[in-house]
């Protein structure tokens, strides 16, 4: 259940959970704040709290408005598409075929039928990271469930909006967010493990972050890194 409480002029969307403590974020786009907390925590608490964190509010929505904003693609000739962080231009040929997308050197190469819409032309797209993706994380997996010693039951890959990962450990199951096959390899990895330890901590407690230290040092840098990174709005 959602409720809105407000701090000053800043609205917050507030989101009750089996968690024991408060989390706070702020998104993008538009710099939308939002607070996961404990279900016992009292609505003037949370408000304290909010409160106490204006400065830190103000200055990542300001950080959020000062960013790009995500272009809307219309998958055309000379547009640049990005996988795992590398440039490619997008060239767009009528064909007369099923749709097919290739890779040839910085180039990635869109046939289509003449007079397909950018939807066909978009799925076609999607379809091609989606297989990207699945091989790029085939090889991770396997490490990685070795190196933590888990196993995961399902991997999903889905566009979301708000999250580039996120983990159900009584399922053992883990989303990932289909944008991830455009980051850096290493932003992938980094979501991935994320994940994985959430299988066994599922808070993001000390423990948590010990986990991560000791599994992947750099993680942090990877993560400011992707935070930096805007979520495609398409």
């Amino acid at each position: 259940m959602t409720t809105r409480i407000y701090a000053d002029d800043i609205a917050i969307d507030v989101t009750r959970k089996k968690i024991k403590n408060i989390h706070l974020k702020v998104l993008p786009p538009n710099g939308e704040v939002r607070i996961s907390a404990p279900k016992w925590v009292a609505k003037r608490a949370l408000q304290d709290f909010a409160r106490s964190k204006l400065d830190w509010i103000r200055a990542q929505q300001l950080k959020i408005s000062q960013q790009p904003r995500a272009t809307v693609p219309a998958f055309v000739d000379g547009e640049m598409h990005y996988l795992f962080g590398r440039p490619l231009t997008l060239r767009v040929e009528d064909t007369g075929r099923v749709p097919l997308v290739q890779r040839q050197d910085a180039t990635l190469v869109l046939r289509v039928a003449p007079g397909s819409d950018c939807d066909t032309r978009r799925a076609a797209v999607y379809a091609w990271y989606r297989r990207e993706l699945e091989t790029a994380l085939q090889p991770l997996v396997v490490y990685w469930q070795r190196q933590l010693g888990v196993s995961v039951e399902r991997i999903s890959l889905r566009s979301m909006r708000t999250r580039w990962g996120s983990c159900t450990p009584a399922r053992r199951a883990i989303r990932l967010n289909l944008e991830l096959a455009k980051t850096p390899l290493h932003c992938l990895e980094y979501v991935l493990v994320h994940e994985l330890v959430h299988l066994i901590e599922p808070s993001h407690n000390h423990r948590f972050v010990l986990l991560m230290d000791r599994f992947l040092p750099l993680w942090r840098a990877w993560r400011d890194e992707l935070n930096e990174t805007q979520l495609s709005q398409y």
